[in-house]
């Protein structure tokens, strides 16, 4: 079978039509403005890890706690590079002391990818808290996060799951909208553990890191 026309056929190349033209910029502008969103929603959060306090039990003293505090605020500069990447407009709150900002954009503006990318939580990350010792090898770690899938998370002695830390960025979608839930207040997260005095006097490092919660169950 002939892949050439046969001789008078009339012919519309769609590579030199509008609609292909604006079919193109809609898929690039997709995939850029879901690639900014990921960029920019993957790490929201100034972290600042306050001085850890160790003690000794009185009456084990070969066995010790430790106490971390863990402050996450929201980048300054957050909002106005999420604006940048979508149209949402702020919509006033009649309750002054309301601890959120509620943000909309109109769906017709918004790629149906990117609704179902928020749907499925690809934008939702967890802090995780990592003791480490002088070799980089982990002693302990804290994931603290909601709603997390257990099935999902190999657990053993020397990982701790919380449920204690509040976004201060949540996402949701509808068929109408998309909304955007900011809490400006910084949330302390504490993380406390009991481990020999040994242990206590090998560690050498705290990290802290936000990971997305796919990432976190490939990891965990």
């Amino acid at each position: 079978l002939s892949l050439q026309p046969p001789a008078g056929t009339t012919i519309l190349r769609f590579n030199q039509t509008e609609a292909k033209l604006r079919l193109d910029m809609e898929r690039e502008n997709l995939n850029t403005t879901r690639q900014a969103m990921y960029e920019l929603l993957l790490n929201p959060y100034l972290i600042q890890i306050n001085e850890p306090n160790i003690t000794t039990l009185p009456y084990r003293p070969h066995r010790g706690t430790i106490r971390i505090e863990v402050s996450y605020q929201l980048h300054p500069d957050l909002l106005e590079e999420l604006t940048d990447i979508l149209p949402f407009q702020q919509v006033d709150t009649r309750d002054d002391n309301y601890s959120y900002l509620t943000f909309q954009a109109d769906y017709s503006d918004i790629p149906f990818q990117l609704q179902r990318d928020i749907q499925l939580g690809h934008y939702r990350t967890i802090p995780v808290v990592e003791l480490t010792d002088e070799q980089g090898r982990i002693i302990h770690t804290f994931i603290d996060g909601q709603y997390l899938d257990l099935r999902e998370i190999n657990q053993h002695d020397g990982l701790s799951l919380l449920d204690h830390f509040k976004p201060l960025l949540i996402m949701t979608s509808s068929r109408s909208d998309i909304q955007l839930y900011i809490k400006q207040a910084p949330y302390v997260g504490v993380y406390e553990l009991e481990l020999p005095v040994s242990i206590l006097e090998s560690l050498a490092e705290v990290r802290v890191r936000f990971y997305p919660i796919l990432d976190l169950y490939e990891r965990y």
